[in-house]
């Protein structure tokens, strides 16, 4: 007979492992809260690139608003994120928050890069080194010879001076009798920066003379023309509106010019602007076009065509 050992096997239970505690949702809300503030910052931090790689302007206010609008969109969607994060696969609250945390981070380097792409390339250009104190006076604002050409004063504003230069410069040459033959030749010609100054220094002189008004009414057109040349044809040849940001330098010294030339002596560029803004309001592509050439253009267009009333 056979014999079996006289001792009982232990009989195995099914156990379930044991889990770490996953979030309840006032943890996730927390998350989502921890995200948003984080989004906060990023948002800000994006908007003011932004402001810098889109050249917004600060006319109005509008580069603060970019900045606020900015922060509080990262604000949303980052708190949005945070609560998907929270609630994924109900992890532990550490992990959800870390989770968050890249998930955020992430998505603002994602979003930044994108805005970089797309950024006006003269945002980007070097600038050159600063020289010292004394080189800039005696060289950046010294003060050409008394019979120099008229694009020899005026390079001296070009990129702005002090007022006492530009006061200086006015004394010299305005009254010129061959002043408004040079300036025209000036305006019209290619170097965007001295057209820009000569029309800083019609904005800026205290007593303008009324034969200045038709200069300026013949600039306006000749900036029309301009930017009809400078709008892509067709549509996204020029992704960059290499042309259309340099029409904006002359149009906003344009712009200031023929505002004081309608304060000081009755001037008017009505047809001109009209012209201008008929001409930009479609090429909605263009940043530098819809936030700065357009709003500054329907601003003056509304204060002007008021007064006429």
């Amino acid at each position: 007979m056979l014999s079996f050992p006289n001792k009982i096997l232990p009989i195995k239970k099914n156990v379930t492992p044991t889990l770490p505690p996953s979030m309840n949702l006032p943890q996730s809300l927390l998350v989502s809260l921890l995200s948003g503030l984080l989004g906060l910052v990023f948002g800000g931090l994006i908007g003011i690139a932004c402001v810098k790689w889109f050249r917004i302007t600060s006319f109005e206010g509008a580069s603060g608003y970019a900045v606020v609008g900015m922060a509080i969109v990262g604000a949303l969607v980052a708190s949005v994120i945070g609560l998907v994060a929270a609630r994924w696969s109900d992890p532990t609250f550490g992990t959800g928050l870390l989770r968050a945390t890249i998930s955020v981070g992430v998505t603002a380097l994602l979003i930044a890069g994108v805005c970089r792409l797309f950024a006006d390339p003269l945002a980007f250009e070097k600038e050159k080194p600063a020289a010292p104190a004394e080189v800039i006076v005696e060289d950046r604002f010294a003060l050409p010879a008394a019979d120099a050409p008229l694009s020899a004063w005026l390079a001296v504003i070009s990129y702005g001076a002090p007022e006492d230069t530009m006061n200086a410069v006015i004394s010299a040459v305005s009254h010129r009798p061959d002043f408004l033959e040079e300036a025209k030749q000036i305006i019209s010609g290619e170097d965007d920066y001295l057209a820009l100054a000569a029309f800083r220094m019609m904005a800026a002189h205290s007593a303008p003379t009324p034969a200045w008004n038709h200069l300026v009414s013949d600039a306006g057109k000749d900036l029309a023309g301009r930017l009809r040349s400078a709008i892509p044809s067709p549509p996204g040849s020029d992704p960059t509106f290499q042309e259309v940001a340099n029409f904006s330098i002359r149009f906003f010294g344009w712009i200031d010019a023929a505002e004081a030339l309608r304060k000081r002596n009755r001037g008017n560029c009505i047809p001109e602007l009209k012209a201008i803004l008929e001409l930009a309001e479609p090429v909605t592509e263009s940043l530098v076009l819809q936030n700065d050439v357009c709003r500054v253009a329907r601003h003056h267009l509304k204060e002007w065509s008021g007064s006429e009333n």
